[in-house]
């Protein structure tokens, strides 16, 4: 018993170091890739080239949306030899502002910030759009603030899987309803991410079923919100990752 407890630990950590060293390699590979690009529709076709000769491998263009003010988030989810990267690109007509890359694990976490994230910027485009944005959101994002709201991986749902029970978010989103605790779905409507401010929305829209009094701000970035309806990632019954548009198709 204690042979086959220690091979099956001998198999997982070679495992590991076998598929660390296959994420490195292809992040390697993926990094030049995308900086010597200038445009979106560039990097996607340099990509698919690099998956075309790879087993175990795809491409998918999960979504380009808009994120106010002529920028859009474009998110590419890449698997070479079963380890799986992401690229996040901020573009204005289709010039890239912005790039992220990451490799992921199975939970769609980054693999190391150190060794596996790398992050391109136009600082003058960059900076303009969150200048425009603070303004308009009252709000104080910074680059590190997008970055991290532009990786946000969750999906929109208060129910989803087999018998559509709530979500953590479901939850989380109810707590802070039954607690009126306006200040962080504020910061949720402030968010770049479309998922994240989808929830924010929600929240607020039980509040005033409660006959809750909102600020002059609140209402204006919904109906912001709402009129651009950018496509979001979903979780319907057993489907996630579905993009929809919440609030009517255009």
């Amino acid at each position: 018993m204690k042979l086959i407890l220690c091979l099956c630990l001998i198999w997982v950590a070679a495992f590991n170091v076998s598929s660390a060293q296959s994420a490195a390699t292809n992040f390697n590979k993926i990094v030049p890739l995308v900086h010597l690009q200038e445009s979106v529709e560039r990097v996607y076709v340099r990509l698919d080239s690099l998956k075309q000769v790879r087993s175990g491998s795809s491409i998918s263009n999960v979504f380009d949306r808009d994120i106010d003010f002529g920028f859009n988030q474009v998110r590419i989810k890449l698997v070479l030899n079963d380890v799986f990267f992401a690229v996040d690109i901020i573009h204005n007509k289709n010039k890239i502002c912005v790039y992220d890359i990451r490799a992921l694990n199975y939970d769609g976490q980054t693999l190391s910030e150190t060794h596996f994230k790398k992050v391109g910027i136009d600082s003058a485009l960059i900076n303009s759009y969150l200048e425009s944005r603070n303004g308009f959101y009252k709000s104080h994002k910074d680059l590190k603030a997008l970055l991290a709201d532009i990786e946000y991986n969750e999906s929109y749902a208060m129910y989803c899987g087999d018998a559509s029970p709530e979500t953590q978010e479901g939850k989380y989103i109810d707590k802070l309803v039954r607690g009126k605790n306006t200040k962080i779905l504020i910061n949720m409507l402030q968010s770049i991410s479309c998922e994240t401010q989808a929830y924010g929305i929600t929240g607020f829209k039980m509040l005033l079923k409660q006959g809750y009094q909102l600020d002059n701000l609140t209402p204006k970035l919904i109906a912001h919100i709402e009129k651009r309806n950018s496509p979001v990632l979903t979780c319907q019954g057993c489907l996630d990752q579905l993009l929809t548009r919440l609030y009517g198709e255009r």
